[in-house]
């Protein structure tokens, strides 16, 4: 299918999907000939539909770039159970002060507590470990997407064409 009947669908701007493109944030199974429109997979399609979703989200897909396109190059889903992609965030560091040699190290949770840059990390998860993910102490905050209902968005009118 065309990236721009992909977009229309998905009520994405094209040159908002190409520029996802050209920054490395969306990677395309297929490689465009120069003169020719670009014809993207269903996989592609989802990965669209992923990005327009945290972008409307509020999430700064720039800021969470590198996680986020790691996660959409292996976007997939579990066979007959629910899907989810869980992208969380941690905002909570710490500094460790020095030890005297030979002394006893500080543990984790002793040191001095900072807030630093958001850190995303993205993972793929099933309907059953959801809320032992979620109850993860280390993250801020989490944003869930379904992606069986992303899947079934897609089929829609994947079949149309």
């Amino acid at each position: 299918m065309r990236l721009s009947a992909i977009c229309k669908e998905l009520d994405l701007p094209k040159g908002r999907v190409e520029q996802w493109g050209h920054r490395g944030l969306l990677v395309f199974d297929n490689e465009t000939k120069p003169g020719a429109a670009r014809e993207c997979t269903k996989a592609d399609a989802a990965r669209i539909a992923m990005l327009g979703y945290l972008s409307n989200s509020g999430v700064s897909v720039e800021a969470a770039s590198k996680q986020i396109a790691q996660a959409m190059k292996h976007l997939f889903l579990f066979t007959g159970e629910k899907s989810f992609l869980v992208i969380s965030s941690s905002r909570a560091g710490e500094i460790i002060p020095p030890t005297p040699r030979g002394g006893p190290g500080t543990k984790k949770g002793e040191g001095i507590q900072i807030v630093t840059d958001p850190h995303f990390i993205a993972n793929a998860v099933r309907e059953r470990d959801l809320a032992s993910h979620l109850g993860n102490p280390e993250f801020d905050y989490s944003l869930i997407f379904d992606l069986t209902e992303i899947e079934a968005r897609i089929d829609e009118f994947w079949l149309e064409s």
